[in-house]
C-alpha cells in the first residue's frame, strides 16, 4: 500500500507536467500557423483560396494529433496500465507523432514529443533496459523522419545529423536525470519500508515484553499456588502416614496390654509373658514405621511378592491378637501395579485395623481378583455394621477419609457397603491394562458378590 502510494504521488505531477508539455507544443504549431496562413492570405487573390484551405486543414488535423496524443497520456498516466500493454502504448504514440511530423514538417516540435514520450517511458516501465530500447527506438524514428526531408548527400545532410545528434544529448541528458531521479526515488522508498519494519519489529517486541512481563507474573501466581497445594498434600499425607502407623500401632498395643492384663488377673504368666514379647515386637516395629514417615513420608516400596509377604503376616498378626479367623486370597495381587504397592498395603492394614476397633466380627474375608481390566481388592466382615454416610460425618475418625485419599492416588475407586446388623464390606477398584486380567478370574468375583 505504501508502495502504490509512491507511485501514484510520482504520477500526478507527471501527468500535468506531460500535458502542459503538449499545450506549450500545441501553441508552437498554432503560432507556426497562423504565421502560414498569414502568408497565405497575400497569395489568394492569385493562387486562389486552395493554399489557405490546406493549411486550415494541417491545423484541424494537427489540433487533432495533438488533442489525441494528450488524451493518451492523461488516460495512461490515470488509469495504470499493465506493463505488457505499454509496449503497444508507445508504439501507437510514435506512429501518432510521426504522422504530425510528416505534415507540419516541425522538427523542432516532433522532437519535443519524443522526449515527452521518453520522460513517459522512463517514468513508467520498472526495467531500465525496456527503456533504453524505447528512446533508442524514438531516436532512431526522429532520425529517419528528418533525413529525407533534407535529402541524402547533399550541403543539408550534415545539418540534420547534427540536429539528431543534439536529439541524441537531450535524450541522453533527461534519460541520466530521470533515472537518478528514479535511483533516489527507490532508495527513499526502500528506507521508508525499513523504517515501517523497523517500527513494526519494535512495536512486535514491545508486545512481546508485555506478554512476557503478563507471563511472569502469573507464572509467580501459579508457583505460589503450586506452593499452598503442596502444603496442603504433604500436610494430608503426613495425616496419613501418622494415622497409618502410629495409630494403628497404638491401637494393637493397647489390645495386646488389654489381653495381657485378663491373662494376668487369670494368672497365666506364660501366655502373658508370649503377649507381653509381642506387644514389645509390636512396638518396636511402629517405631520404626514411624522414623520412615518422619524421615521421607515414604515408606520402601515392596515388590510384588514381598506385597503378598507383607499382608500375609498383616493378616496372620491380626488373626493371632483377636484370633478371629480371616480367609485370605490375594494371588491376584500379583497383578498390582508397582507404584500402588504401598497404598495397597497400607488400606488393607487400615481395614483389618477398622474391624479390631468398630465391627466386633467373627469371621473375616479378604479377596483379590480381576476383572474388567480391574484389580479389585475386597475386605468383608461379619460385625456389627454401621450407616457409612453417618460414619463420614463424626469428628476424629480419619479411617475412611484415608482410605479414599489412598484409593485416589492410585487412580482407583473406592466403595463401602455396610448397613447395622449386616456387616461391613470395603471394595477397591485399581485399573488394568488388558493384558494383565487373566479370563479365567473373571467371573469369580461375581460370585462372591452374590453370595453376599
Amino acid at each position: 500500500m505504501q508502495q502504490q502510494n509512491i507511485v501514484v504521488g510520482q504520477k500526478h505531477p507527471l501527468r500535468w507536467l506531460l500535458l502542459i508539455w503538449v499545450g506549450v507544443v500545441y501553441a508552437q504549431s498554432v503560432l507556426m500557423y497562423l504565421s502560414a496562413i498569414q502568408d497565405s492570405m497575400g497569395v489568394v487573390r492569385k493562387d486562389g483560396a486552395a493554399g489557405l484551405y490546406s493549411v486550415l486543414g494541417d491545423l484541424v488535423f494537427v489540433s487533432c494529433g495533438l488533442l489525441l496524443h494528450g488524451a493518451l497520456h492523461w488516460i495512461v498516466l490515470y488509469r495504470h496500465l499493465k506493463q505488457r500493454y505499454l509496449w503497444a502504448y508507445f508504439l501507437v504514440q510514435a506512429l501518432l507523432v510521426e504522422g504530425m511530423l510528416v505534415v507540419t514538417g516541425s522538427q523542432f516540435a516532433i522532437s519535443t514529443l519524443f522526449l515527452a514520450l521518453t520522460l513517459e517511458a522512463v517514468s513508467l516501465l520498472k526495467w531500465t533496459r525496456p527503456t533504453i530500447i524505447i528512446s533508442g527506438s524514438y531516436l532512431v524514428l526522429y532520425t529517419l523522419a528528418t533525413l529525407p526531408q533534407q535529402g541524402l548527400f547533399t550541403t543539408n545532410f550534415q545539418n540534420a545529423l547534427v540536429k539528431s545528434a543534439n536529439f541524441l544529448v537531450i535524450l541522453m541528458f533527461i534519460i541520466a536525470c530521470l533515472l537518478l531521479y528514479r535511483q533516489r526515488a527507490q532508495a527513499h522508498q526502500r528506507d521508508q519500508e525499513l523504517l515501517s519494519e523497523v517500527e513494526q519489529a519494535h512495536h512486535e517486541l514491545e508486545r512481546t515484553h508485555a506478554q512476557l512481563e503478563e507471563a511472569h507474573m502469573q507464572l509467580e501466581d501459579y508457583a505460589a499456588q503450586v506452593q499452598d497445594l503442596t502444603l496442603v498434600t504433604e500436610r494430608q499425607r503426613l495425616a496419613r502416614e501418622l494415622h497409618d502407623t502410629l495409630s494403628q500401632g497404638l491401637v494393637a498395643l493397647t489390645m495386646q496390654l488389654e489381653t495381657t492384663n485378663g491373662l494376668l488377673a487369670r494368672e497365666q504368666v506364660v501366655q502373658a509373658r508370649i503377649i507381653v514379647q509381642q506387644a514389645m515386637a509390636r512396638a518396636r516395629a511402629t517405631l520404626t514405621e514411624a522414623r520412615n514417615a518422619i524421615d521421607d513420608l515414604r515408606a520402601e516400596t515392596p515388590g510384588s511378592l514381598d506385597l503378598q509377604e507383607a499382608i500375609q503376616q498383616e493378616v496372620k498378626r491380626f488373626t493371632e491378637y483377636t484370633s478371629i479367623p480371616c480367609e485370605c486370597d490375594i494371588e491376584a495381587l500379583a497383578l498390582a501395579p508397582s507404584a500402588s504397592y504401598e497404598h495397597i498395603q497400607r488400606m488393607i492394614s487400615e481395614g483389618l485395623s477398622n474391624i479390631v476397633r468398630h465391627a466386633q466380627a467373627h469371621n473375616v474375608f479378604l479377596r483379590a481378583m480381576c476383572e474388567r481390566q480391574q484389580l479389585i481388592i475386597m475386605l468383608r466382615d461379619d460385625g456389627v455394621g454401621f450407616f457409612p454416610i453417618q460414619a463420614q460425618q463424626l469428628p476424629g475418625h480419619f479411617g475412611l477419609l484415608g482410605l479414599r485419599e489412598r484409593a485416589r492416588l492410585i487412580g482407583a475407586r473406592f466403595e463401602v457397603c455396610s448397613a447395622p446388623g449386616q456387616g461391613t464390606t470395603l471394595r477397591f477398584f485399581c485399573p488394568l491394562s488388558s493384558d494383565q486380567c487373566p479370563q479365567e478370574q473373571r467371573e469369580a468375583i461375581r460370585e462372591e458378590v452374590r453370595h453376599e
